[in-house]
């Protein structure tokens, strides 16, 4: 099969995703020079496009497995604490576990969004701040990341893992900065196609050779991590 056919094959194969039933209405978006593609049925949707990791609310909040990806940059100035029923600092503490096994809801966080997502070879990665728990300087640490597509429901069910990428660094997890760092998880080129009743989800968790538990930081101007797709 020559290249054009190729991509003829992947299109139509995305669009039969989103087509169903009849009633959601769709249309194509122009193919790059990357080869990224998008489907809009006018919800959340990402051919090119970054989903942010949020929080609900604009202050200082108990503890949730299960959070939104947005469209919508972040605006706070100041970092809330999202775990007030664990402790009393800013950001989300994960306890080190199992990893991508990980079911204690203080070892791993979830963040999705709804289908329908879709891209082509498309370059996808995560950006989160993070530190060391008490902004330790030295102790080493190792965070997983995977992405998933699951059902379009809140309890992390009916999932498949589509890619995992973990950050391991040699040294000091912080590098040596007594504040938030940013680290970039990359998943790879992929192909993606979550069709409207299933979700994509991003699950973090640390994994049990690191040094110490880890804190994340996200939902603010400065701290705007985010899932990129493209």
């Amino acid at each position: 099969m020559s290249r054009p056919l190729r991509r003829a094959a992947v299109l139509s194969t995305l669009v039969a995703c989103f087509v169903a039933p009849a009633t959601i209405s769709y249309a194509l978006w122009s193919v790059t020079a990357t080869g990224t593609v998008g489907v809009s049925t006018g919800g959340v949707i990402g051919g090119s496009a970054t989903y942010y990791l949020s929080n609900p609310g604009t202050g200082n909040t108990a503890s949730s497995t299960h959070l939104d990806l947005v469209t919508t940059a972040p605006t706070l100035g100041s970092l809330p604490n999202y775990d007030t029923d664990r402790d009393a600092f800013p950001g989300r503490l994960l306890q080190k576990g199992n990893g991508l096994s990980e079911t204690d809801p203080t070892k791993h966080q979830l963040w999705s969004v709804s289908g329908p997502v879709a891209a082509v070879n498309a370059p996808v990665k995560l950006r989160l701040w993070s530190a060391m728990k008490d902004f330790d300087t030295t102790k080493k640490s190792s965070v997983v990341a995977g992405l998933y597509q699951c059902n379009d429901n809140p309890n992390f069910t009916g999932c498949n893992l589509l890619a995992q990428a973990t950050v391991a660094p040699s040294g000091a997890w912080s590098g040596g900065s007594g504040g938030w760092v940013a680290k970039e998880w990359s998943f790879g080129t992929l192909t993606l196609a979550v069709p409207h009743n299933r979700r994509l989800y991003v699950k973090v968790a640390v994994n049990n050779a690191s040094d110490d538990d880890v804190w994340f930081a996200y939902d603010t101007a400065a701290q705007p991590s985010a899932l990129e797709i493209g």
